[in-house]
């Protein structure tokens, strides 16, 4: 794996992660304390996030690309071509890659 520093990515990527910082705040998450935000560039150019949802019933839980991805088949986006993803626990640390959910 290789390691780059925020001031190495590009403005999209820049975007893309600030976004999914962003709306990873919206998370809903009683149960794990995790919050998790995605965020995924659409070959148009628009920039579509999410967050995650948990439910006691844990499988019904969604995941914060999920999330993003719902809500970018309800505006008929279904082509991306990048996603960036950021994670942070309330009572642990993150240091770790978070990797996608699915």
């Amino acid at each position: 794996m290789r390691l780059t520093e925020y001031t190495q990515l590009t403005d999209i990527q820049r975007c893309l992660l600030d976004e999914a910082e962003r709306v990873m705040k919206t998370a809903y998450n009683p149960y794990s304390n995790f919050s998790v935000g995605a965020a995924f560039l659409a070959q148009d150019g628009r920039i579509i996030s999410g967050s995650n949802v948990e439910n006691a019933a844990y499988g019904s839980t969604i995941c914060a690309e999920r999330a993003a991805i719902l809500r970018a088949n309800a505006m008929e986006i279904r082509e991306f071509e990048q996603v960036a993803i950021i994670a942070v626990g309330k009572d642990f640390d993150t240091k770790d890659v978070t990797g996608p959910c699915g």
